[in-house]
């Protein structure tokens, strides 16, 4: 048990997790530079504008690789270094797994999810709570509880941000097992990412990754494809690094 902590405070309390959180915070204040300082627009508004509803929204693209950022070259530097080795002379790959698994998501949850919470206080604040008089962005997830309760509604799409992170740097996880390039294998996931934008909406918009995080902008009907969508990856991350780490473990 001892160890399963050293290595949850190994993935989380680094300077790369530093980092992705300064630059998750930084990318929410510059999407939301041309619309903070309107003061008709409440807090719930300029919040999602800094997040998907805007030209500036840039964490709605970048969230991919900053998901990766704190534990994203970890586990084939552990491989390459001996740590691997090391670890494994004491405990069951499966439970290593378990505890990388687990470490990655948690990682990449809170890279997101932590800034954007921060910065849906600072809107609160400046805004001193003001909802608006009316919605300035389309929403149509849930848009009752959007006008009923903002604040829940800002704590839904933060929670869910948090949620996009822990995915990709769970799927990030998963393909470093089979890429041993460390750098490459943090890329894949945004590349994915893209790819889904670029190609793979053309054959369904409903394969296209972006939907993941801009959850305020469909329909509560479609909430299914999108739960589906998201254990897709998750699952698809949990198996490529199992059977991956297996597959190394009886080849190399």
């Amino acid at each position: 048990m001892k160890w399963e902590f050293g290595e949850l405070h190994r993935s989380i309390f680094n300077k790369k997790m530093s980092i992705g959180m300064m630059i998750s915070f930084v990318s929410l204040c510059y999407g939301s530079k041309d619309i903070m300082r309107f003061q008709t627009i409440g807090f719930l508004d300029t919040f999602i504008f800094s997040q998907t509803d805007s030209t500036t929204a840039i964490i709605a693209l970048l969230f991919p690789i900053i998901a990766v950022l704190p534990v994203g070259t970890m586990y084939r530097s552990e491989r390459q270094n001996g740590y691997y080795s090391l670890v494994r002379s004491k405990m069951s790959r499966m439970r290593y797994c378990r505890i990388k698994l687990v470490n990655a998501f948690l990682a990449g949850a809170l890279v997101i999810g932590v800034p954007n919470f921060l910065f849906l206080i600072i809107c609160f604040w400046v805004k001193r709570g003001m909802v608006g008089a009316e919605s300035h962005i389309a929403v149509s997830f849930l848009s009752m509880l959007y006008f009923n309760k903002p604040m829940l509604y800002g704590m839904l799409l933060t929670g869910n941000a948090a949620l996009c992170g822990g995915i990709f740097s769970l799927l990030e996880l998963g393909v470093s097992a089979w890429i041993k390039n460390k750098y490459v294998a943090v890329i894949v996931p945004f590349g994915y990412y893209i790819f889904s934008a670029m190609v793979l909406f053309y054959i369904s918009p409903w394969m296209n990754a972006i939907i993941l995080f801009a959850l305020n902008q469909y329909a509560e009907e479609n909430i299914v494809i999108i739960i589906i969508y998201d254990l897709f990856l998750t699952v698809g991350g949990i198996f490529l690094f199992i059977a991956g780490t297996y597959y190394e473990d009886f080849t190399v």
